[in-house]
């Protein structure tokens, strides 16, 4: 569909995206999680460490932390991971601090995500950039299937 949509078109960005799901069936380890929810005021850290800065802006973070579902650790007062869902439902903005990497805190806030997610009746899904082995590594290794492939692009 991504060629017939964009053909003749000056395509000005284009995120390459696969979807992954977690069917109900799947169970996930039941262990004790420490996450906390973010606030607005959150925002900044997490639109400062993002590396999709061009295509969102502060107040989409915030109006994602505000309506949806999130789940953040802290090391001595500070903020090193966090997920938040996105306006579609999406687990989304998942990040560890570059310091704090290698110690399972992604996997516990995902963990989290998928929790609250279930709780409120809904499917755990995310919808990952093609070329971020982690996180998708991460996804499989909790279970979710690829679901498909999704282009998010801007043309003139």
């Amino acid at each position: 569909m991504f060629p017939i949509l964009t053909k003749g078109k000056e395509v000005i960005w284009d995120l390459f995206m696969i979807q992954f799901y977690l069917l109900d069936n799947v169970k996930t380890p039941l262990t004790e999680l420490s996450t906390v929810s973010l606030t607005e005021k959150d925002a900044e850290i997490v639109f400062n460490n993002s590396e999709y800065k061009e295509y969102i802006s502060i107040e989409y973070v915030q109006d994602c932390i505000r309506k949806g579902i999130s789940a953040s650790l802290c090391e001595n007062n500070k903020l090193v991971s966090w997920a938040i869902t996105q306006d579609d439902g999406a687990i989304g903005f998942l990040h560890t601090l570059d310091e704090y990497r290698r110690k399972g805190y992604g996997y516990k806030v995902t963990l989290s995500m998928i929790n609250q997610i279930r709780k409120s009746s809904g499917l755990p899904f995310a919808n990952v950039k093609a070329s971020n082995e982690k996180s998708i590594n991460l996804l499989q290794k909790l279970g979710f299937k690829e679901s498909k492939k999704i282009h998010w692009f801007q043309i003139n």
